[in-house]
């Protein structure tokens, strides 16, 4: 298992031990190593911090992870934190192999879960269980050779993010957002729920999805294809012109709102 502890708190760089504060007193190398004084000794450095101003919102809070790179032949546990995010302005994709921010356990992980946002991660598996941020999810390639069972945000799914479950068994059981799905979901399996306030991103499955629940409306430029079928509908808003929904079949459909979109059967 992996955990950064604590609960964003904010944290003084200065109350942490001399040996990795040597750029306070206008050294330019490490006096243990010799080796010049940068991001990877001297916290300072890193962090963008100084002596007279070494606590900084969004830098130097507890229980953040950035930039970790985990990975491994077989399972991983648990992870943990208040917040991952990769680099702040990190021009590289999520889904490119020199990601900074990946979590890749050939096997399976157990869960995945943070208080805040999930701001930069690229995960590589072959079971998820669990993928769950208390805020946005954004910046985030998340990648499955089997089963993801559980992608949950407390507000957001951004259009930067996108869940892959792919092979035989590459379902997602359960894709929720509070607020509002914007990110691009694919599967070659089944959909069981996916639910949301507004819908506003591309799902495309080879299966079936059980329940498709949008608690405001579709958005335009949704794009929702269900190959196998959508047992149940359900949206209690509208549905946008330009925004489209594609099923071999309908169990039950209701839409609450105006429809000026497409919900089709082909």
């Amino acid at each position: 298992s992996i955990q950064a502890r604590g609960e964003g708190q904010l944290l003084d760089v200065n109350q942490y031990s001399p040996s990795v504060l040597q750029s306070v007193g206008r050294r330019k190398f490490d006096a243990f190593t010799g080796r010049t004084l940068g991001g990877s000794n001297d916290l300072h450095k890193y962090l963008g911090t100084s002596k007279t101003n070494s606590a900084i919102s969004g830098i130097t809070n507890s229980g953040i992870m950035e930039n970790v790179e985990a990975t491994g032949a077989l399972n991983l546990g648990t992870v943990k934190a208040f917040m991952i995010r990769d680099d702040i302005g990190n021009p590289i994709s999520p889904s490119s192999p020199r990601y900074p921010s990946r979590i890749a356990f050939a096997n399976s992980i157990g869960s995945i879960k943070t208080v805040g946002p999930i701001a930069g991660l690229q995960v590589r598996t072959g079971r998820l269980n669990e993928i769950n941020a208390g805020g946005n999810i954004e910046d985030t390639a998340v990648s499955a050779s089997g089963r993801i069972k559980t992608v949950a945000s407390g507000r957001n799914i951004r259009g930067s993010a996108s869940f892959e479950a792919k092979g035989p068994e590459g379902q997602i059981d359960w894709l929720y957002a509070k607020q509002g799905l914007y990110g691009s979901v694919t599967t070659t399996k089944n959909i069981g729920k996916l639910q949301t306030g507004f819908l506003g991103n591309t799902t495309q499955t080879l299966g079936k999805i059980t329940d498709l629940i949008v608690s405001k409306d579709v958005l335009s430029g949704t794009y929702v294809r269900a190959s196998q079928g959508i047992t149940n509908l359900f949206i209690q808003g509208n549905v946008e012109s330009g925004a489209k929904i594609s099923a071999r079949s309908y169990g039950t459909q209701t839409i609450l709102g105006v429809n000026n979109g497409e919900v089709v059967v082909e």
